[in-house]
């Protein structure tokens, strides 16, 4: 099963008041999904019936392009935006995809895909120039 949240549990620290109220906008939305998730692989949710033992649950979180808005992106829907999410979720997807994320048939596996953050990945090219 593929779950793709809209907001990411992990990313980079924020370095000022948007930032930070943007990120508390992500931690509160995506901190309940991965609390539901972990209750239904542990078999708490009354939902999770027998038929879904042994599932890989791969979860995919959407970290926004550094130029997008704020804490106002939930309701950025531009056609800049939506080319940039479309494009964030084909990396994503792909990431989910590749071959070292599978996992061998047994109980229920949680699996987080974590691609690297665009500001991520450009500070670490920087440092290696």
């Amino acid at each position: 099963m593929l779950l793709i949240d809209l907001f990411a549990r992990d990313g980079d620290r924020p370095r000022d008041l948007e930032g930070a109220l943007a990120r508390k906008s992500d931690l509160m939305f995506a901190n309940q999904t991965w609390q539901r998730l972990e209750a239904f692989c542990r078999g708490e949710d009354p939902r999770a019936n027998a038929s879904r033992a042994g599932m890989s649950i791969y979860y995919l979180s959407y970290r926004p392009d550094p130029s997008e808005a704020g804490p106002e992106r939930l309701f950025d829907y531009s056609d800049r935006s939506i080319e940039s999410r479309w494009a964030a979720g084909e990396a994503d997807m792909s990431e989910a995809l590749a071959p070292r994320h599978r996992r061998p048939r047994g109980a229920t596996a949680l699996i987080p895909i974590r691609r690297e953050s665009v500001s991520r990945a450009a500070r670490r090219a920087a440092s290696n120039a």
